[in-house]
């Protein structure tokens, strides 16, 4: 109930060798705390496929699969050229025709597909595909985005060879004249004239149509409920479409003394839980039998080095295993698209979406020069013409932070379970992008029907896990990726100069713990003033730093990843895996 490495042969005489690299690739995919897991396996007519961690619950018909959930008018889902469902899903379909890989709107899980002569191979994982064709052509446009933004960029893989499929697209495959062609299908923001209250009966209608058609055994999912309005946003919609919410088992995780304070994700989550009367358990991911050298080996296994987000994982995935073995078929989570923050300029609306370049921080601006690998920025990212500051804002979330920051994200937990996204639906993301800018901007509508769900229940005010600043400066953190950073590879990918810089400024001092009631008045006052006031503000001042530990944990997990596939060829090369059984 993982991840899945889909693959089509021009010729049936190639299938014996790519079913055996299929076989070798798929335990790979499988984390070592779950060394047992299950894989499924399948194979007829050119197709074959390999799940990881296999449960029951994974739809699938006719040599067709369905990874999430597809819902609504979805009868033909398995069929290649018919309309695409609603849902949060990658579907991979084949008939003695066409094969087709098939993103959601939202591109809430990430597809990549290799193609040539011989074969076509989709997956959830780079790294299942590199070890299927067997060559790893590394992409060294990854590495700035990696440096700046703890992500691999937009549209970017680890292997030049490799391309990820957009939101809301497919890759089809005429297995007759092996020809491949990409379709793509955008929701383009297209404000509706309308009363406000006629966006919000709209807004609400779409949301709880949605709902409505999710058709599942709530008591066989689990919901990660925290103390903000997105998990809280899930439990409410289900209810409003007539779903049974007691029958949802609920989860919240954090650090244990978050417990006891009431303005954290932890403390909020667990009222709403008890409130809603769900079945709820606490997990503390500050305590684990894994080492730090462990957790960090364990988080490149499970994302395959794709986003940086360790904090949440410290409990070395213990929490991830225990979903695993109830033998749930997944979680509810609650990534949405519903409007970002109000923003004073372009580089603050980057910011917000963490679409951060190197030339954004002092310590990386230099990294051009000193490399000579230039930053690469897709014109289709930039401002369009016309296109107000708040439209391009809520753009760039959904063209950049879900499809690659977000999707990585899901992609750890992809690993165990099953994953999806219901706030994400195609009928929801339409209807928000009928919204006028100023009905989209802090969740508007969504938040005023929130609120009326437990209204006596706080929102939360501090996350729950572990900051990254204090984690990369404990001393056995500081040494892993100390010893990492100067094993002599990394000058194959990272500047000297750069390399020196960071190993000089890693140190295992933790900083002295921030004085809430100071940092709750300095960040109320900020609150208060005007973006036009903050952007002066920002504008007057330097570059800032990127924290020197985070840099060293992104050095580290690059560095980690290119190691792990080079390592998988050369395995696959010893094991005379290249070569036709």
């Amino acid at each position: 109930m993982a991840k899945i490495i889909y693959t089509c042969v021009r010729n049936l005489a190639d299938m014996p060798k790519y079913q055996q690299r299929l076989d070798a690739a798929l335990q790979k995919l499988v984390p070592n705390n779950i060394p047992n897991a299950a894989c499924r396996y399948y194979q007829q007519h050119g197709i074959a496929y390999g799940i990881s961690a296999w449960l029951p619950g994974i739809e699938e018909k006719n040599g067709s699969v369905c990874m999430g959930l597809a819902y609504g008018d979805n009868d033909a889902w398995y069929k290649p050229n018919t309309p695409l469902p609603d849902g949060t899903y990658a579907i991979f379909r084949s008939d003695n025709n066409y094969t087709e890989a098939a993103s959601d709107a939202a591109g809430s899980r990430a597809i990549w597909y290799y193609f040539d002569e011989e074969v076509f191979i989709a997956s959830t994982s780079q790294r299942a595909i590199i070890n299927v064709v067997g060559k790893f052509e590394f992409d060294r446009r990854v590495l700035p985005w990696m440096l700046s933004s703890g992500t691999l960029g937009p549209s970017l893989s680890w292997c030049s060879n490799l391309q990820q499929l957009p939101p809301g697209a497919t890759a089809c495959l005429n297995r007759h004249n092996w020809s491949l062609k990409i379709k793509t299908s955008s929701i383009p923001y297209q404000p509706v004239q309308a009363s406000e209250e006629e966006h919000r009966h709209r807004m609400q209608q779409a949301m709880v149509q949605a709902f409505k058609a999710i058709d599942i055994d709530l008591s066989k999912w689990i919901l990660p409920i925290s103390g903000g309005y997105d998990s809280r946003g899930i439990l409410c919609l289900l209810h409003e479409a007539g779903k049974n919410i007691s029958a949802l088992n609920a989860i919240t995780w954090g650090l244990k003394a978050a417990l006891k304070d009431k303005a954290t994700d932890a403390f909020v989550g667990t009222k709403v839980a008890e409130t809603a009367g769900l079945k709820h358990q606490y997990f503390a991911t500050d305590h684990t039998k894994a080492s730090v050298e462990e957790v960090f080996e364990r988080f490149v296994q499970c994302g395959e080095g794709r986003v940086d987000h360790i904090p949440a994982y410290l409990d070395g995935f213990a929490l991830w295993k225990y979903i695993y073995e109830t033998g749930c078929n997944g979680v509810l989570r609650g990534d949405e698209s519903f409007g970002w923050h109000s923003s004073g300029s372009e580089i603050s609306s980057r910011l917000m979406n963490c679409y951060t370049f190197c030339n954004d921080y002092s310590n990386l601006e230099d990294f051009e020069e000193l490399s000579g690998e230039k930053q690469f920025i897709p014109t289709q990212l930039n401002r369009k013409k016309n296109e107000t500051l708040s439209t391009w804002t809520d753009r760039l979330y959904e063209e950049f932070s879900i499809p690659v920051q977000m999707s990585a994200l899901n992609d750890l937990k992809l690993a165990y379970t099953e994953v999806i996204n219901p706030l994400l639906s195609r009928q929801i993301i339409a209807c928000t992008h009928s919204l006028p800018d100023e009905l989209r901007l802090d969740k508007k509508l969504f938040k005023e029907m929130v609120n009326g769900f437990l209204p006596k229940v706080d929102f939360a005010k501090k996350q729950a896990t572990a900051k990254e600043e204090n984690l990369f400066k404990t001393a056995e953190a500081v040494n892993i990726m100390r010893n990492e950073i100067a094993e002599p590879y990394m000058r194959q990918l990272f500047p000297e100069v750069l390399i020196n810089r960071v190993l000089d400024g890693l140190s295992s001092t933790v900083p002295a713990r921030k004085n809430d009631l100071k940092e709750s008045v300095k960040n109320g006052i900020k609150n208060m003033l005007p973006d036009s006031i903050k952007e002066k503000i920002r504008s007057k001042m330097p570059k800032p730093a990127l924290d020197n530990g985070i840099l060293a944990f992104r050095m580290y997990l690059a560095g980690k990843t290119h190691q792990m596939l080079c390592h998988d060829i050369k395995e696959l090369s010893d094991a005379k895996y290249l070569e036709p059984a």
